[in-house]
């Protein structure tokens, strides 16, 4: 079987280069795309990684793990990229930007934008609480959808509410009853001074109201407060 090297130069001989990259394309041949790269432009050139990062990402996409893995080392050990985390945040950024990505990032976040919206409580948010509500749905959407098409990627630590909103479900806690509670809770101001309430009395009132279990209320009331002291669902 001819190498690579060897396909472009029976190619280049009745070809011109550029539609040998047509090629390469078109048949979706990312080692061969990676070849043609390298042979016109410089990969140490700083100003040429997005390109050789696009091939990556394609070759990615087509489950061409060797070039892939070629490309990364290629790009690292020539310092064009710093580290193996540096080259997967550039595959990470470009998965975001893909139609599939986007789609199925909107079809969840469509789902959750729902569930929260039609409860009771939302109706009761102020209306910079629900610009943060927008936000969570959207990065909670963005989160699963990133962990599923790519799980060794790690989020930065915004993200790390996401794994407590998971884990919920444990005890039959749903994402969207983690991040109503957590919207509400964040409204919550002691009055305790004016012989009122202390907040964390407020959160079990607010817990109280919503239709969950009680190892639910458990669950959400563990995420605010460390001790089990004051939980009246332990």
């Amino acid at each position: 079987m001819p190498t690579i090297n060897e396909v472009i130069e029976r190619v280049e001989r009745i070809k011109p280069v550029a539609n040998v990259n047509a090629i390469a394309v078109e048949t979706d041949n990312t080692a061969l795309m990676y070849e043609m790269a390298k042979a016109g432009y410089n990969l140490s050139n700083t100003t040429n990684k997005s390109r050789f990062l696009d091939i990556a990402f394609r070759a990615q996409e087509a489950g061409d793990t060797e070039t892939y893995s070629r490309i990364a080392e290629d790009l690292i050990s020539s310092g064009t990229v710093v580290d193996m985390d540096e080259f997967e945040k550039a595959m990470a950024s470009r998965l975001k930007k893909t139609e599939a990505f986007a789609k199925a990032q909107a079809s969840t976040q469509e789902e959750l934008q729902k569930k929260i919206e039609s409860t009771s409580i939302y109706s009761r948010f102020d209306s910079k609480t629900k610009e943060k509500a927008a936000e969570k749905i959207e990065a909670y959407a963005y989160a699963k959808q990133m962990g599923e098409e790519n799980p060794d990627f790690d989020l930065p630590d915004s993200y790390n509410w996401v794994e407590k909103a998971d884990a919920g479900a444990s005890v039959g806690l749903t994402a969207d009853e983690y991040i109503l509670f957590d919207l509400a809770y964040s409204m919550l101001k002691s009055d305790e001074k004016e012989g009122g309430q202390t907040k964390q009395e407020k959160a079990i009132d607010l817990l109280e109201d919503m239709d969950l279990s009680n190892s639910e209320r458990s669950y959400l009331f563990g995420t605010k407060y460390e001790s089990d002291k004051n939980n009246p669902w332990k």
